[in-house]
């Protein structure tokens, strides 16, 4: 089972909005749900970031990009971490993409989205509302 606080700091918990930490309720629900037709521990990489968090987090990307001679990133501010509504999850073998690809009608009844798995490549970023372009598996 996959327990809250594997999805945010407890320090976070004090300065966090109500609506961002209901939303860390429905994804953990959605995440148990899916972990429990998954069959298998799930590992969450991230889950809920403050700003700085986030900032911190782009900037050793892009410091380890700029080390190899690789434009950097555009921080995205819109991402779901920033609301508590979304999760990567430690996928190092892709069992767990095979398995998403496999019963991707568990998405559609969760009413969960993925970023396409060629963006990540040892981890599955699952989000709880639909991106722009309103498809299960997007591109960031």
């Amino acid at each position: 089972m996959i327990h809250p606080y594997e999805l945010i700091d407890p320090e976070d918990l004090k300065d966090i909005d109500k609506a961002h930490e209901w939303n860390l309720i429905v994804l953990c629900y959605k995440l148990n749900v899916l972990r429990r037709h998954y069959g298998h521990p799930m590992i969450i990489n991230s889950g809920y970031r403050s700003e700085t968090q986030h900032m911190r987090i782009y900037d050793a990307i892009n410091n380890k990009r700029a080390d190899q001679g690789l434009r950097a990133f555009t921080v995205p501010w819109g991402s779901q971490h920033l609301i508590g509504a979304a999760a990567d999850i430690s996928d190092p073998q892709g069992k767990l993409k095979h398995f998403i690809e496999e019963n991707e009608h568990l998405l559609e009844q969760l009413d969960l989205y993925c970023e396409a798995f060629e963006a990540t490549p040892t981890w599955v970023h699952i989000q709880l509302f639909a991106p722009k372009s309103g498809k299960r598996f997007f591109k960031p």
